[in-house]
């Protein structure tokens, strides 16, 4: 079978189909592909693909189309405090906090957040379940 161009995507982001609505602001949040391939928001501990990146409509209804940054350095939303250098994973609703036993490891916090809903930057690795 012969290609031509390159088969690689190098592009830190994907679109996707959502599956059912996010009320409020959608950026930042971590998601999960569903059983049927649409996005998802992920819940505690699930493997997430990436977090949403700003630009998204509010309220974005089932069937919307989001951008999600699959890979690198970005932005997410935490779900409680967090510490620079901690591993992180979904603690709720798409939301990020400190990695515990058994979770999805969906990356590192390059900064701290003070609490729910406070933004922070991460270095998205999915690095794995925690031990």
């Amino acid at each position: 079978m012969a290609y031509i161009g390159s088969t690689v995507n190098n592009s830190p982001t994907i679109a996707g189909t959502l599956a059912s609505a996010i009320k409020g602001e959608a950026a930042f949040l971590a998601v999960k592909f569903d059983e049927t391939g649409n996005i998802a928001l992920a819940g505690k501990g699930e493997a997430a693909v990436g977090v949403i990146v700003p630009g998204n409509v509010e309220d974005p209804a089932a069937g919307d189309e989001v951008t999600i940054q699959i890979k690198d350095i970005g932005v997410a939303k935490a779900g409680g405090k967090i510490s620079a250098g901690a591993a992180v994973a979904v603690s709720a609703d798409g939301k990020l906090g400190a990695a515990a036993t058994g979770d999805f490891i969906v990356g590192f916090a390059l900064s701290g957040a003070d609490g729910d809903g406070k933004t922070f930057q991460i270095q998205i690795t999915k690095s794995g379940y925690a031990k």
